[in-house]
């Protein structure tokens, strides 16, 4: 099996070989498409990892208290687990079931 995900299998009548494309690193990095993949996965990980080291300053600003903001990043990470957990993935397909 493993050959086969590596390349063609030819039959010859010395036995199977294996024909592997060549592939074109360079081709592949200058292609459009993928600049356009890894400038959208840059973007996708600033927007996700960005406000969480921000937190804490965002939540000063605002008026929280000082003895709270150190715990704003320990919250989200809760509510998070709470929002993931199989309990509530299982209710909510539980639901729209049921309508």
């Amino acid at each position: 099996m493993r050959p086969v995900a590596k390349g063609k299998l030819v039959a010859t009548a010395q036995g199977i070989e294996v024909h592997r494309p060549k592939s074109d690193i360079k081709g592949l990095i200058k292609s459009r498409g993928y600049t356009y993949l890894v400038i959208g996965l840059c973007l996708v990980c600033f927007g996700v990892f960005a406000p969480s080291f921000y937190l804490q300053i965002f939540a000063s600003e605002k008026g929280v208290e000082e003895g709270l903001t150190s715990y704003t990043v320990a919250i989200i990470n809760a509510a998070s687990t709470i929002g993931t957990s199989e309990f509530t993935s299982t209710q909510v397909c539980t639901d729209s079931q049921a309508v």
